[in-house]
């Protein structure tokens, strides 16, 4: 009776401690959940990122896209894409992380893309529950550094497979002979079979750390498909956001994904400390089936290569459609943008994403354009925001701006210029390069949007001034829209009637320099380094001597 009595109460306490295990699981759950709910439609935090892994998916698909398509190294670091990405990226997961960091890197020809992202955006954010639910199977993912090395994993599937499989499979067949013949006919044969075992343990033992490694890339695999697969089934996400391309991918990966399934099983029992599962890991080891399942993975991988980047590009669109509709909601207005046939450029109450409390501007250009104004008045931010809401409007199908409307173009921009020591090469040099591959790409089919500040500022103003009008000129006759921003007023007088002129200014009294950041029509008349420089504290004779050989 005693024993009986220990027996229930061993056993009401592990039950117990089960449903108090899966009640605290439970409170885990609601409680991200709960997170995920609160935080959609806030701006996003700067987080501790490495770009090399955000990166690694744009660079495996980066030579597949045409070079008109493509925002290069110079713009991105020009428009500090790093830091945009930063405030739009709130994603659930890393593939929805590269995936956002591929788009921003993109202007298609090709449009079609963005009336499906819409359809996606529209829908989470109008099924808030799904989309929660949806947001936690993407968080369940994960975010460790192997995840990130997915699509390097996927694009060099021949490399990843187990160098003479043959071997492995002929020493799986004669253990298999050796103990049938061994039990029956005892004696050498059941001797041999024997050490055919310790042969086989042995190599499974040396060779199971190389692969477990793999193993972990295939987990990740299986996760996407699986998250594919049930968003197909049993999330409610509409079944006509899902293309038939993708349903076919996702049934064509069925077979690798249940292969890969009852090895994560079985490596995961040895995980969890279970000695009868580590005695049968090294049992069935003996017979090499984790080997050649995995390598009959791989090639299933390798026949359905198509289809894993096609269901791969489709979960990060997902996670991208969610991070894009809370990033909508934390913005102070937007707009979708729309797309012209001619070469022009409106924009109207445009702002730039990573200023806060932005001061807004309109603009229409049909031409090439001159802005004037001031240091420090808002020149580089403005011609910024214009080319960051032109990528994010090919990118993501958002522009912070009442309206935006664009033509098919691609953005170069030369801006952030500095002397580069390491390669040798003066602020100049480098200058005169960026301005070089804008000539260049000019001469191509699609528009150029391009945005030059501070045109030729490492040279004399002598001839400055003459080759900034000759590129200005060049420019003028290409299919281009450029904006030039500049202090040489003397430049304005070269294009007069020939570009729009605009320009920023500021305001000052005898304590402060006021800055409205509003676009004004015309060329401006003011100047204001020598006044800034008394206003942040120079002595009072420099600013004397300075405005003494200003009146020359």
């Amino acid at each position: 009776m005693e024993t009986l009595m220990i027996a229930g109460t061993i056993i009401v306490l592990a039950v117990a401690a089960m449903l108090l295990m899966g009640w605290d699981r439970r409170r885990g759950v609601q409680r991200i959940k709960r997170r995920m709910r609160d935080i959609y439609g806030t701006m996003s935090g700067k987080q501790d990122r490495d770009y090399d892994h955000v990166a690694i998916y744009w660079k495996e698909i980066k030579d597949q896209i045409p070079e008109d398509e493509k925002i290069d190294d110079i713009t991105w670091n020009d428009l500090e894409m790093n830091q945009v990405f930063e405030q739009i990226s709130n994603g659930n997961s890393f593939i929805g992380e590269q995936a956002l960091y591929a788009a921003l890197h993109r202007l298609p020809k090709n449009r079609h893309h963005l009336a499906a992202l819409e359809q996606k955006i529209k829908w989470f954010d109008e099924n808030e529950d799904k989309r929660v639910d949806i947001q936690f199977a993407l968080w369940n993912m994960g975010k460790q550094d192997v995840n990130y090395y997915v699509p390097m994993f996927g694009a060099n599937l021949d490399g990843q497979r187990i160098a003479n499989i043959w071997l492995y499979r002929l020493l799986q067949c004669s253990l298999i002979a050796l103990l049938i013949l061994g039990i029956i006919f005892r004696g050498p044969l059941a001797i041999a079979a024997g050490a055919n075992f310790l042969v086989n343990v042995t190599l499974y033992a040396l060779m199971k750390t190389k692969y477990e490694v793999y193993l972990e890339s295939l987990t990740v695999i299986v996760g996407i498909i699986r998250f594919c697969s049930d968003l197909r089934k049993n999330s409610g996400f509409p079944a006509e956001l899902m293309s038939e391309e993708v349903n076919e991918a996702i049934a064509a990966l069925t077979v690798t994904t249940h292969r890969a399934v009852l090895l994560q099983q079985k490596k995961q029992a040895v995980r969890n400390g279970d000695i009868l599962a580590m005695i049968q890991d090294y049992l069935i080891g003996s017979t090499l089936w984790d080997f050649i399942q995995y390598d009959k993975i791989i090639r299933g991988l390798e026949r359905c290569e198509k289809e894993f980047e096609t269901v791969y590009r489709f979960a990060g669109e997902v996670d991208m459609a969610i991070t894009v509709g809370s990033f909508r909601r934390s913005t102070e207005g937007y707009c979708l943008p729309e797309f012209a046939e001619k070469k022009q450029l409106i924009m109207e109450e445009i702002y730039h994403p990573l200023v806060h409390q932005p001061i807004k501007n309109s603009l229409s250009m049909e031409r090439n354009l001159i802005l004037t104004g001031s240091n420090a008045s808002g020149k580089s931010t403005f011609i910024k925001a214009i080319a960051i809401n032109t990528i994010m409007a090919y990118s993501i199908h958002t522009c912070l701006a009442d309206r935006m409307r664009l033509p098919d173009a691609r953005v170069i921009t030369s801006m952030s210029m500095r002397d580069d020591v390491v390669g040798g090469e003066s602020y100049f040099i480098t200058e005169i390069k960026y301005l070089k591959r804008i000539v260049e790409k000019s001469g191509e089919g699609r528009i150029v949007i391009c945005m030059i500040d501070e045109i030729l500022r490492g040279t004399n103003t002598r001839e400055r001034i003459a080759a900034s009008e000759a590129v200005i000129k060049f420019l003028n006759r290409k299919n281009c829209l450029v904006i030039v921003a500049t202090h040489d007023l003397e430049l304005t007088k070269k294009f007069a009637g020939e570009c729009d002129m605009y320009h920023f200014a500021e305001k000052l009294d005898e304590k402060d320099v006021c800055f409205d950041y509003k676009m004004k029509d015309g060329v401006s008349n003011s100047s204001n380094a020598i006044d800034l420089l008394e206003f942040v504290g120079f002595p009072e004779e420099v600013v004397a001597k300075a405005r003494e050989l200003v009146k020359g």
